[in-house]
């Protein structure tokens, strides 16, 4: 994380003052810089698109839980804490629309309010 804002950040600043703030070395960095990807932030790069491609195919209603499922069924074999991690790192959120009838349109409710229901559509 240190090396990564130092490389964003390193065109402001020299980077043995960036360095020197962050306390880590300026050698560390250096080889950071060259150093391959990991396996493991490979896989993960690789999950990312996966559940950004299944999450944008469910017009963004799965959560952690069916994007799992749907991951599992294609053969990978992933958990649900690794697919949450990858949802948080993309800022993927699902949404949920209830459209079960039971709360009135806000044609029909005309400024009353509902016990528990639709408080937002008093303005």
């Amino acid at each position: 994380m240190k090396y990564a804002w130092i490389e964003n950040n390193r065109d402001e600043y020299t980077v043995s003052r960036l360095c020197r703030v962050l306390s880590v070395s300026r050698t560390g960095y250096c080889q950071w810089r060259v150093r391959p990807l990991s396996a493991r932030a490979l896989a993960n790069a690789a999950l990312d698109t996966q559940v950004a491609t299944i999450h944008r195919d469910s017009r963004r209603s799965y959560g952690r839980p069916r994007i799992t499922q749907e991951l599992r069924e294609q053969g990978q074999c992933v958990s649900a804490e690794r697919v949450r991690r990858s949802l948080r790192r993309q800022g993927l959120r699902h949404f949920v629309i209830h459209n079960s009838g039971k709360i009135p349109s806000h044609e029909k409710v005309e400024g009353k309010r509902w016990a528990g229901q639709a408080l937002n559509l008093r303005r």
